[in-house]
This record gives C-alpha cells, structure tokens and sequence, in this order.
C-alpha cells in the first residue's frame, strides 16, 4: 500500500509525468534526426554531403572556440570582480580601523580640553 501512496504522489507532483514527457522529447528528436539523415540521403549525393559535413564540423570547431572564449572572459571578469570585493573589503577594514582612532583621539582631546592637563 505505501508503494501505491509513493508512487501516486510522484504521479500528483508531476514527477512521472515530466520523466515521461523528457523521454517523449529524446524520442522525436531521435526521429526527427533520423528522417532528415534519410532525406539527406535522398536528396544529396556523396560529395555533397561530405562538404555538408565538412562545413558543419568547422562550424561546430568554431563554436566550440567562441565558447571557451566568452567562458575564459566571464572566469576573467569573475576573478578581477574578486579581487576588487577583496580589496574594498581590507579598505573598508582600514577605514573602520581609521575612524575608531579618530573616534578615540577626539574623546581624549575633548577630555583635555574640558578638564585641562
């Protein structure tokens, strides 16, 4: 009974129902790409599909670079942003190491100033 109560409430919570709409998706594309492979067949000779190859592989080279690229980029920028938290973050610091001294100075000279040396 409690399997049927597990499973029932994958079932309401819409679990099952999106594994099984992923697997529907794999499964058209899977014939989508099969049925443009076959048409592909039909409709081009082999040289022709050895350039469409060809030109989709550098395509996919070309791709692939862009993206380590703008990947390289943004880890950049991610680093210099760091690097610029971490240096406001110690100035910071030093200013509220600043401020405490001055806060103290001027207590001690309003001090002496009201009860003379």
């Amino acid at each position: 009974m409690q399997e049927k109560d597990f499973f029932g409430k994958w079932v309401e919570r819409g679990h099952i129902n999106n594994q099984i709409e992923i697997s529907s998706r794999r499964i058209l594309l899977q014939r989508i790409i099969m049925l443009s492979a076959i048409d592909l067949l039909r409709t081009k000779n082999i040289p022709e599909i050895r350039q469409l190859i060809s030109k989709l592989d550098g395509d996919s080279t070309r791709k692939k670079s862009e993206l380590q690229q703008m990947v390289g980029s943004k880890y950049h920028d991610f680093i210099q942003s760091a690097d610029s938290i971490r240096t406001m973050s110690k100035k910071a610091d030093e200013m509220q190491q600043n401020l405490g001294t001055f806060l103290n100075s001027s207590q001690l000279i309003s001090f002496f100033s009201y009860y003379g040396q």
